[in-house]
């Protein structure tokens, strides 16, 4: 994974999960709980296990962490920046960076040297050149690459997104649950205490 696209992901994940990041390794792997004991004890957080524990499945999603083994994560391995030139070609095999292959069109002057005449006295004549031009339906066809590859990362970001959606409002529906149920039992425990006072 490329820094800037580790960059574009973070930004994408919930503040907390944002937090969470700096405490998954990246050597190893530790289980939520190591990871959830490092960030109460560095004061990063006070939330509960489980809201750490959606936090590294939401960072799991996207792309940004993995899970080598069930309940142990890990940081995908970030690559170092380099300077891409996606036009840049290699020599042997003509091939941009992104695998077009570009023609390459040889120029011969109108009027080449003849023969052995001298021409030390005249500016140098190009005999044969190599000219590295590419033609324009080639850099639309190139842009067109790119662009396929932009929208499939966009659409697997939505995908993630729609699905952590999902997760929060599971995770809101058990809350409320729950909070019927606590209600109902300490409403429950106020008409006792009524009745026997």
């Amino acid at each position: 994974m490329k820094e800037s696209r580790q960059t574009q992901l973070l930004q994408g994940v919930s503040t907390l999960a944002q937090k969470t990041f700096p405490y998954v390794p990246i050597q190893d792997s530790w289980s939520c709980t190591d990871i959830h004991r490092a960030m109460t004890k560095a004061g990063a957080t006070s939330s509960a296990f489980r809201v750490v524990r959606a936090c590294l499945g939401e960072m799991k999603d996207v792309g940004l962490i993995r899970e080598p083994k069930p309940d142990f994560f890990q940081r995908e391995v970030v690559k170092q920046k380099t300077v891409e030139q996606p036009y840049l070609r290699d020599a042997e095999t003509r091939r941009t960076s992104n695998g077009m292959i570009i023609r390459e069109e040889k120029f011969v002057p109108k009027n080449p040297p003849q023969g052995n005449k001298d021409v030390s006295n005249k500016a140098p004549a190009i005999v044969a050149s190599e000219a590295k031009t590419v033609s324009t339906v080639e850099l639309l066809t190139e842009l067109a690459v790119d662009f396929g590859d932009f929208s499939e990362q966009v659409a697997k970001s939505h995908k993630a997104f729609a699905s952590r959606l999902v997760d929060i409002s599971a995770q809101i529906e058990t809350d409320l649950t729950s909070n019927a149920e606590e209600l109902e039992k300490l409403r429950s425990l106020k008409s006792l205490l009524k009745s026997l006072g």
